[in-house]
């Protein structure tokens, strides 16, 4: 009996390895989505073309999703892959790894701030329909980094009675449109910045555990700030669905999803860190009544 139940062990562990390793690689497939959809965007919002420091902003989608996925890696080599001996040895090069993956997730947060304030760079024009602005209008925004160029050939099939243009960009939208890019920039705003507060709780997370300091307090205190960021996150995600951005609501479940095995890795090795002090305490013990004999 205790034999079965060592191999249902083993291929307990091995089964939660694969479903961890499947929802990293669908992280992935949706990168490459991304990189297409932020190169798309980009040869309407940057017609001009762009510096390198201006990359990350254009493709903030695909920067912030890759450099999100270098940090879960570093997350899975914490809480799971290596043991502290190993995490220590090694902790200089995951810090610099980390300090730049941080770097281009601020700056794609930053990105995504922008291009929320390129949804309120529209005005209200004079234009009655499509027609009337071709020539003067380069695109048109069909949702958020949806964009099609406008030409006497296709103005017909655009829809609208009202219409608002940003003269930055060259582009015009209808007022239904513009509103749902109001509320999914500042969506994605929202959840970019969550994401960030959770890390930070989850780096407190990880160097309190390989210090051995993590106090019921902190514990508890921790805990009630992420459930209220993964709340968010949550909320944000079921936006998403609501409005019909089926992507968006998948790439928001996915992570959700990614991280919250990161949270089981982070649980079962408080556990084993609480179990080592606890034997430690009582081989101390033991040792100390031996010495007084």
């Amino acid at each position: 009996m205790g034999h079965k139940n060592t191999l249902w062990g083993v291929k307990k562990e091995r089964l939660f390895q694969g479903f961890k390793y499947l929802v990293y690689s669908l992280i992935l497939v949706n990168f490459f989505y991304f990189l297409r959809e932020d190169y798309l965007a980009s040869t309407h919002t940057y017609r001009d073309g762009f510096n390198w420091t201006q990359l990350a902003e254009a493709f903030s989608q695909s920067t912030d999703t890759l450099a999100w996925w270098v940090l879960l890696m570093l997350f899975e080599l914490q809480t799971w892959t290596l043991n502290d001996e190993k995490l220590d040895r090694i902790k200089g090069m995951i810090s610099a790894v980390g300090a730049v993956a941080y770097a281009f997730i601020i700056i794609a947060f930053l990105g995504y701030m922008e291009r929320m304030m390129m949804t309120y760079g529209f005005s209200a024009s004079s234009f009655t329909d499509a027609c009337s602005a071709v020539g003067q209008v380069l695109s048109v925004a069909m949702d958020l980094d949806d964009y099609v160029d406008l030409t006497a050939a296709n103005c017909a099939s655009f829809e609208g009675t009202r219409w608002f243009v940003n003269e930055t960009v060259g582009m015009m939208v209808n007022d239904e449109v513009l509103t749902r890019m109001h509320r999914l920039s500042a969506t994605d705003v929202l959840n970019a910045g969550a994401w960030l507060l959770i890390v930070v709780v989850l780096e407190v997370d990880v160097w309190l555990t390989l210090k051995r300091e993590l106090t019921d307090l902190f514990y508890r205190i921790n805990t009630a700030v992420k459930m209220v960021l993964y709340g968010t996150l949550i909320v944000c995600c079921l936006y998403w669905a609501g409005m019909g951005d089926l992507v968006g609501f998948w790439d928001a479940f996915v992570w959700i999803l990614a991280f919250f095995l990161i949270e089981l890795n982070l649980f079962k090795w408080q556990e084993e860190e609480e179990a080592d002090m606890e034997r430690e305490a009582i081989e101390d013990a033991i040792a100390k009544t031996g010495d007084s004999f």
